[in-house]
């Protein structure tokens, strides 16, 4: 068996860092090997083999952390995951409790919308006046306007005006044709006596000439029906009228008299 031995020896060169490398055979025959390596590489060398050896012996002892610290962070990103998504579920619950409130709420409003048309419509009929303006049984005749073409030739026009004459039954009362304010009432009316005017505030006003006295007095707010003279065997007359946008129309266009 032949056996070598390996000497490093320093170049004595001043120019040249250089190790001298001699390998030695101890079996029969020795000879001798000298090579020559370049110090600066050499250490290099040694430095890197270092750093290579020392990576794998830093793996092998610390492979388990670092697998456990992977471990760790992807059970931690997958509870994060979760915890997410769970989140994202109370959240779409919320939301869908959230949209059901809105239909509750939006139903609501077009409820109350409806409700306030036809609260709206309600309270125009009302303003109009087109009831019955006493309330019990009378008898009437209809007056209308006469024109200057129905005046014979030579005579004045007579003025008059268009206008319903009931004849109403002793112990009922002249009542609102209709809601609205009382905004005269005057004393001294030449054919009845006296006069209410209730303005509708929808361009109508309606009159009441009787010789009673009013029960009502000015500013007063009247729903129809509301009692404005008591009818008595000596004021059983009424004449009834109504304006519109300021002018008198016949009355009979606009109120509802059945039977």
């Amino acid at each position: 068996m032949q056996m070598y031995s390996v000497v490093l020896k320093p170049s004595k060169h001043k120019k040249k860092s250089q190790l001298h490398m001699i390998i030695a055979s101890s079996g029969t025959g020795e000879s001798v090997r000298r090579y020559s390596v370049n110090k600066t590489l050499f250490w290099i060398a040694v430095i890197v083999l270092s750093l290579i050896v020392g990576s794998a012996v830093g793996l092998v002892f610390y492979e388990k952390e670092i697998w456990d610290r992977y471990r760790s962070t992807m059970n931690g990103q997958a509870d994060m995951i979760a915890d997410l998504e769970k989140e994202n579920l109370d959240l779409k619950d919320q939301i869908d409790a959230l949209n059901g409130q809105i239909q509750i709420l939006s139903d609501t409003v077009n409820i109350k919308v409806a409700s306030e048309a036809e609260l709206a419509e309600t309270i125009e009929q009302q303003s109009i006046p087109n009831a019955f303006p006493l309330s019990g049984s009378a008898s009437f005749e209809i007056q209308t306007a006469v024109s200057e073409d129905d005046t014979a030739e030579g005579e004045e026009p007579e003025v008059v005006e268009p206008m319903v004459i009931f004849t109403a039954t002793d112990g009922t009362f002249v009542v609102a044709a209709g809601s609205g304010t009382v905004t005269k009432i005057i004393t001294n009316d030449a054919e009845f006596g006296n006069a209410i005017y209730i303005d509708h505030g929808n361009g109508y006003v309606s009159i009441y000439r009787n010789q009673g006295d009013p029960i009502v007095k000015e500013g007063d707010i009247v729903s129809g029906g509301n009692s404005l003279i008591m009818i008595s065997s000596d004021n059983d007359k009424l004449g009834y009228q109504i304006e519109l946008d300021g002018e008198l129309i016949d009355p009979m266009d606009v109120l509802e008299i059945s039977g």
